[in-house]
Protein backbone atom coordinates (compact mmCIF):
# COMPACT_ATOMS: atom_id res chain seq x y z
CA UNK A 1 0.00 0.00 0.00
CA UNK A 2 2.49 2.54 -1.19
CA UNK A 3 -0.43 4.96 -1.53
CA UNK A 4 1.57 7.63 0.37
CA UNK A 5 5.05 8.34 1.07
CA UNK A 6 5.87 8.55 4.61
CA UNK A 7 5.17 10.43 7.13
CA UNK A 8 1.65 10.53 6.56
CA UNK A 9 -1.39 8.24 7.10
CA UNK A 10 -3.65 7.23 3.86
CA UNK A 11 -7.35 7.03 5.46
CA UNK A 12 -8.94 3.42 5.00
CA UNK A 13 -12.83 3.89 4.69
CA UNK A 14 -16.00 1.77 5.48
CA UNK A 15 -18.28 1.52 2.72
CA UNK A 16 -21.61 -0.44 2.65
CA UNK A 17 -23.41 0.51 -0.63
CA UNK A 18 -22.53 1.77 -4.26
CA UNK A 19 -23.14 4.97 -3.06
CA UNK A 20 -20.52 4.80 -0.13
CA UNK A 21 -17.80 3.48 -2.87
CA UNK A 22 -18.58 6.56 -5.29
CA UNK A 23 -18.72 8.90 -1.90
CA UNK A 24 -14.84 7.86 -1.17
CA UNK A 25 -13.69 7.76 -4.18
CA UNK A 26 -15.23 11.30 -5.21
CA UNK A 27 -14.26 12.92 -1.99
CA UNK A 28 -10.45 11.52 -2.68
CA UNK A 29 -10.10 13.41 -6.42
CA UNK A 30 -11.33 16.39 -5.27
CA UNK A 31 -8.86 16.80 -2.52
CA UNK A 32 -6.40 15.22 -4.95
CA UNK A 33 -5.50 12.51 -2.20
CA UNK A 34 -4.98 8.75 -2.09
CA UNK A 35 -7.83 6.96 -0.20
CA UNK A 36 -8.63 3.32 0.70
CA UNK A 37 -12.23 1.44 -0.20
CA UNK A 38 -12.70 -1.00 2.86
CA UNK A 39 -15.20 -3.77 2.89
CA UNK A 40 -16.05 -5.02 6.34
CA UNK A 41 -16.26 -8.65 5.92
CA UNK A 42 -17.79 -9.41 9.21
CA UNK A 43 -20.97 -6.86 8.21
CA UNK A 44 -21.23 -7.09 4.64
CA UNK A 45 -22.43 -10.74 3.21
CA UNK A 46 -20.42 -12.48 0.22
CA UNK A 47 -23.08 -12.37 -1.96
CA UNK A 48 -23.16 -8.29 -1.73
CA UNK A 49 -19.46 -8.19 -0.75
CA UNK A 50 -18.75 -10.07 -4.66
CA UNK A 51 -20.28 -6.89 -6.28
CA UNK A 52 -19.68 -4.64 -4.09
CA UNK A 53 -16.07 -5.90 -4.72
CA UNK A 54 -16.10 -5.67 -8.80
CA UNK A 55 -17.72 -2.31 -8.24
CA UNK A 56 -14.96 -1.11 -6.41
CA UNK A 57 -12.30 -2.37 -8.71
CA UNK A 58 -14.09 -0.72 -11.95
CA UNK A 59 -14.52 2.68 -10.45
CA UNK A 60 -10.73 2.37 -8.60
CA UNK A 61 -9.18 1.46 -11.87
CA UNK A 62 -10.93 4.53 -13.21
CA UNK A 63 -10.15 7.12 -10.79
CA UNK A 64 -7.71 10.02 -11.22
CA UNK A 65 -6.25 9.20 -8.06
CA UNK A 66 -4.74 6.02 -6.32
CA UNK A 67 -7.65 4.03 -4.49
CA UNK A 68 -7.10 0.86 -3.18
CA UNK A 69 -9.88 -1.47 -2.22
CA UNK A 70 -9.08 -3.60 0.80
CA UNK A 71 -11.40 -6.35 2.50
CA UNK A 72 -11.50 -5.56 6.38
CA UNK A 73 -11.99 -7.63 9.70
CA UNK A 74 -11.92 -10.94 8.04
CA UNK A 75 -12.02 -13.36 11.31
CA UNK A 76 -11.38 -16.60 9.51
CA UNK A 77 -9.11 -17.95 6.83
CA UNK A 78 -12.04 -19.03 4.63
CA UNK A 79 -13.07 -15.13 4.69
CA UNK A 80 -9.54 -14.59 3.53
CA UNK A 81 -9.45 -16.83 0.96
CA UNK A 82 -13.04 -15.82 -0.16
CA UNK A 83 -11.35 -11.84 -0.76
CA UNK A 84 -8.48 -13.09 -2.27
CA UNK A 85 -10.18 -15.07 -5.17
CA UNK A 86 -12.29 -11.83 -4.99
CA UNK A 87 -9.28 -10.38 -6.35
CA UNK A 88 -8.51 -7.78 -3.38
CA UNK A 89 -5.06 -6.33 -3.55
CA UNK A 90 -4.93 -6.30 0.34
CA UNK A 91 -6.63 -8.14 3.18
CA UNK A 92 -6.80 -8.21 6.91
CA UNK A 93 -6.80 -11.13 9.29
CA UNK A 94 -8.74 -10.33 12.50
CA UNK A 95 -7.53 -12.72 15.03
CA UNK A 96 -7.58 -10.32 17.83
CA UNK A 97 -10.27 -12.39 20.12
CA UNK A 98 -7.86 -15.25 19.38
CA UNK A 99 -5.31 -16.22 22.22
CA UNK A 100 -2.18 -15.03 21.46
CA UNK A 101 -0.61 -18.58 19.73
CA UNK A 102 -3.68 -18.83 17.88
CA UNK A 103 -3.47 -15.41 16.83
CA UNK A 104 0.22 -16.07 15.25
CA UNK A 105 -0.69 -19.14 14.23
CA UNK A 106 -3.78 -18.50 11.62
CA UNK A 107 -2.66 -15.32 11.02
CA UNK A 108 0.50 -16.77 9.95
CA UNK A 109 -1.12 -18.86 7.71
CA UNK A 110 -3.41 -16.05 6.11
CA UNK A 111 0.09 -14.30 5.31
CA UNK A 112 1.14 -17.35 2.97
CA UNK A 113 -2.28 -16.94 1.27
CA UNK A 114 -2.31 -13.69 0.84
CA UNK A 115 1.09 -13.44 -0.66
CA UNK A 116 0.60 -16.43 -2.65
CA UNK A 117 -1.96 -14.42 -4.21
CA UNK A 118 0.44 -11.06 -4.65
CA UNK A 119 -1.50 -9.43 -1.58
CA UNK A 120 -0.54 -7.85 1.43
CA UNK A 121 -2.00 -8.86 4.73
CA UNK A 122 -3.14 -6.46 8.07
CA UNK A 123 -2.44 -8.86 10.82
CA UNK A 124 -4.25 -6.96 14.07
CA UNK A 125 -2.36 -7.53 17.51
CA UNK A 126 -5.36 -5.86 20.07
CA UNK A 127 -6.18 -2.96 21.95
CA UNK A 128 -3.36 -0.08 21.69
CA UNK A 129 -3.22 0.48 25.12
CA UNK A 130 0.54 -0.70 25.00
CA UNK A 131 3.48 -0.25 27.15
CA UNK A 132 7.01 -0.73 26.42
CA UNK A 133 6.68 -4.03 28.48
CA UNK A 134 4.40 -5.39 25.43
CA UNK A 135 7.24 -4.27 23.01
CA UNK A 136 8.97 -8.28 22.99
CA UNK A 137 5.58 -9.53 22.80
CA UNK A 138 4.64 -7.72 19.88
CA UNK A 139 7.81 -7.84 17.88
CA UNK A 140 7.65 -11.95 19.02
CA UNK A 141 4.14 -11.35 16.48
CA UNK A 142 5.77 -9.47 13.89
CA UNK A 143 8.45 -12.22 13.82
CA UNK A 144 6.60 -15.33 13.17
CA UNK A 145 3.58 -13.74 11.60
CA UNK A 146 5.49 -11.76 8.91
CA UNK A 147 2.63 -9.58 8.22
CA UNK A 148 2.99 -6.24 5.49
CA UNK A 149 1.09 -4.03 8.21
CA UNK A 150 -0.09 -4.11 11.78
CA UNK A 151 -3.51 -3.09 13.34
CA UNK A 152 -4.28 -1.28 16.81
CA UNK A 153 -8.10 -0.51 18.59
CA UNK A 154 -8.48 2.10 20.32
CA UNK A 155 -11.71 2.46 22.38
CA UNK A 156 -13.11 5.18 24.44
CA UNK A 157 -11.95 3.64 27.67
CA UNK A 158 -8.66 4.83 26.66
CA UNK A 159 -7.57 7.43 28.85
CA UNK A 160 -5.02 10.59 27.96
CA UNK A 161 -2.15 9.05 29.85
CA UNK A 162 -2.64 5.74 28.27
CA UNK A 163 -2.71 7.31 25.15
CA UNK A 164 0.33 9.11 25.47
CA UNK A 165 2.33 5.46 27.18
CA UNK A 166 1.18 4.13 23.76
CA UNK A 167 2.27 6.95 21.20
CA UNK A 168 5.72 6.29 23.10
CA UNK A 169 5.58 2.58 22.43
CA UNK A 170 4.50 3.03 18.83
CA UNK A 171 7.81 4.99 18.54
CA UNK A 172 10.28 2.30 19.83
CA UNK A 173 8.17 -0.50 18.02
CA UNK A 174 8.36 1.21 14.66
CA UNK A 175 12.01 2.05 15.11
CA UNK A 176 12.27 -1.90 16.38
CA UNK A 177 10.86 -3.31 13.27
CA UNK A 178 10.07 -0.46 10.17
CA UNK A 179 7.05 -2.39 10.15
CA UNK A 180 3.81 0.33 9.02
CA UNK A 181 1.16 0.46 11.95
CA UNK A 182 -3.00 0.63 11.61
CA UNK A 183 -4.97 2.77 13.56
CA UNK A 184 -9.02 1.38 13.88
CA UNK A 185 -10.84 3.77 16.40
CA UNK A 186 -8.71 6.46 15.47
CA UNK A 187 -12.21 9.09 16.93
CA UNK A 188 -11.37 8.04 20.47
CA UNK A 189 -7.91 9.22 20.41
CA UNK A 190 -7.17 12.86 21.10
CA UNK A 191 -6.71 14.77 17.88
CA UNK A 192 -3.66 16.11 18.55
CA UNK A 193 -2.12 13.12 19.73
CA UNK A 194 -3.34 11.06 16.35
CA UNK A 195 -1.00 13.53 14.48
CA UNK A 196 2.12 12.63 16.49
CA UNK A 197 0.51 8.59 16.05
CA UNK A 198 1.16 9.54 12.50
CA UNK A 199 4.85 11.39 12.43
CA UNK A 200 5.42 8.13 14.95
CA UNK A 201 4.86 5.67 12.12
CA UNK A 202 0.62 4.86 11.17
CA UNK A 203 0.54 4.93 8.00
CA UNK A 204 -3.17 3.62 7.67
CA UNK A 205 -6.37 5.19 9.94
CA UNK A 206 -9.62 3.07 9.84
CA UNK A 207 -12.71 5.37 9.59
CA UNK A 208 -15.84 3.89 10.64
CA UNK A 209 -18.44 4.71 12.81
CA UNK A 210 -18.41 8.18 11.29
CA UNK A 211 -19.50 7.18 8.41
CA UNK A 212 -22.21 4.74 10.05
CA UNK A 213 -23.00 8.19 12.33
CA UNK A 214 -23.46 10.22 9.28
CA UNK A 215 -25.83 7.37 7.59
CA UNK A 216 -27.45 7.07 10.90
CA UNK A 217 -28.23 10.55 11.14
CA UNK A 218 -30.03 11.30 7.91
CA UNK A 219 -31.88 8.12 8.46
CA UNK A 220 -33.37 9.66 12.12
CA UNK A 221 -33.96 12.96 10.12
CA UNK A 222 -36.21 11.33 7.56
CA UNK A 223 -38.14 9.45 10.12
CA UNK A 224 -38.59 12.65 11.96
CA UNK A 225 -40.20 14.23 9.12
CA UNK A 226 -43.01 13.32 7.57
CA UNK A 227 -42.24 13.45 3.89
CA UNK A 228 -41.15 10.49 2.45
CA UNK A 229 -38.09 10.69 0.07
CA UNK A 230 -37.57 8.88 -2.74
CA UNK A 231 -34.81 6.08 -3.11
CA UNK A 232 -32.86 8.33 -6.08
CA UNK A 233 -33.23 11.48 -3.53
CA UNK A 234 -32.46 8.98 -0.31
CA UNK A 235 -28.74 7.85 -2.00
CA UNK A 236 -27.80 11.00 -3.65
CA UNK A 237 -27.98 12.95 -0.22
CA UNK A 238 -26.36 9.39 1.58
CA UNK A 239 -23.42 10.39 -0.96
CA UNK A 240 -22.93 13.75 -0.20
CA UNK A 241 -23.22 13.40 3.72
CA UNK A 242 -20.36 10.30 3.56
CA UNK A 243 -18.63 12.18 0.77
CA UNK A 244 -18.11 15.66 3.09
CA UNK A 245 -17.20 13.19 5.67
CA UNK A 246 -14.13 11.49 3.28
CA UNK A 247 -12.88 15.08 2.69
CA UNK A 248 -12.89 16.28 5.98
CA UNK A 249 -10.85 13.13 6.98
CA UNK A 250 -8.71 13.15 3.88
CA UNK A 251 -7.69 16.87 4.98
CA UNK A 252 -7.41 16.25 9.26
CA UNK A 253 -5.12 13.21 7.98
CA UNK A 254 -2.66 15.71 6.29
CA UNK A 255 0.47 16.39 7.71
CA UNK A 256 1.63 19.96 7.92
Amino acid sequence: MELMPPPGAVGCFSVYSSECIEAVISAAELECRPAIVSMDQNVIKDTQLDEMAREAFHMARASSVPISVHLNHAESLEGIKVGLDLGFSSVMFDGSNLDFDENIRQTCEARIMAHAYGSEIEGEYGMLCITNEDLEKINQFLRKTMVDYLAFSADKSMTMQKQKQSLLTFKQLVKESGVPLVLHGASNIDQILLKKFQVSGVRKINVHSEILKAMKDYQYEINMSCHKVSQAIYKSEIKKIIKQVVQNKIKQFLLD
